[in-house]
């Protein structure tokens, strides 16, 4: 079995290296510090491929597994993130990797994280789980969002706009010919289908969301 290291940080590499000679006696262990000196030096003949994933190498990462992946179908991904985010965590898990840890989980799981993944499974730590359904979470709401929001009336949405502008509510009620008070009613409906409690994060919702979206 031969297995890949890719990180910019020779002491974890050597950490890891040290791991796997210790409980995979046979194995081929080699290093590189990054993902084109891996595309250099690989004869791609790896079983397993344990990348180390940080902010600045995010798109060099996914595009290395997309890669090796669509080569070497065979060859199974782990991946160690410095700082997990819901998005990028996802598309890693797309884009083919299989087991997932952080740098601060424990190194008794990144055995069993190892073992699992040659036999075909799936393997993600407590703190990658949480991170996944805080992108699920999100992702409902997102939609959720979206979703009231195409149920804003025409003329719900315009005074959302005109609020999203930083128009107060008389001046509103003036340009439409409406009273004051119906205007605030109007605002109170617009804040409760949207799930938003301020001018700010009205507008944030609005930018966010396209105009195709509004029927």
């Amino acid at each position: 079995m031969k297995i890949a290291i890719i990180d910019k940080y020779p002491l974890l590499r050597s950490g890891l290296k040290y791991f796997l000679k210790k409980h995979y006696a046979k194995a081929i262990v080699v290093e590189s510090r990054s993902v084109s000196s891996f595309k250099e030096e690989s004869l791609g003949q790896e079983d397993l491929i344990i990348i180390g994933i940080s902010q600045s190498a995010q798109d060099d990462n996914l595009e290395l597994i997309r890669e090796v992946k669509r080569l070497y179908p065979m060859v199974k991904f782990i991946g160690f993130d410095e700082n997990p985010e819901p998005s990028m965590v996802v598309a890693y898990i797309k884009a083919g990797i299989r087991g997932y840890l952080t740098k601060q989980t424990d190194i008794s799981q990144l055995q069993e994280c190892i073992a699992q993944v040659l036999e075909g499974k799936i393997y993600m730590s407590q703190e990658i789980m949480e991170v996944i359904m805080e992108a699920e979470s999100n992702l409902i709401e997102r939609r959720e969002k979206r979703a009231n929001l195409s149920r804003l009336t025409a003329h719900e949405y315009k005074i959302a706009r005109y609020l999203s502008e930083g128009m107060k509510t008389g001046e509103i009620a003036g340009v439409l010919n409406r009273k004051p008070s119906t205007v605030s009613t109007i605002k109170s409906k617009i804040f409760f289908k949207l799930r938003v409690d301020n001018v700010i994060k009205l507008r944030d919702e609005l930018d966010q969301i396209e105009m195709r979206d509004i029927k």
